[in-house]
């Protein structure tokens, strides 16, 4: 004979189910907390000698517009640029 208290009914069965899925996922989820500060990641452009790459070059006369900023670089001769993602 089996014992009562192993044997549950199935509407309980499907409780205790719920109630376990339900605590797996609160306690995986986490917040985020790796950057205290919000900061915007951003992208590195060099500008190489055709001849020797492993030569840095300016270019000349660069301007780099951004849809949501006023352009970043106007006219400027650089080897190489910080633009944000």
């Amino acid at each position: 004979m089996k014992s009562k208290l192993l044997v549950a009914k199935p509407k309980m069965k499907k409780y205790y189910l719920f109630l376990l899925l339900i605590a797996l996922l609160i306690s995986s989820c986490e917040k985020d907390d790796f950057c205290i500060e919000p900061i915007t990641p951003n992208m590195i452009i060099r500008f190489y000698n055709a001849t020797n790459i492993s030569e840095t070059k300016a270019v000349n006369d660069l301007t780099i517009n951004i849809s949501n900023l006023d352009s970043i670089y106007t006219n400027v001769s650089l080897d190489s640029v910080v633009i944000p993602l």
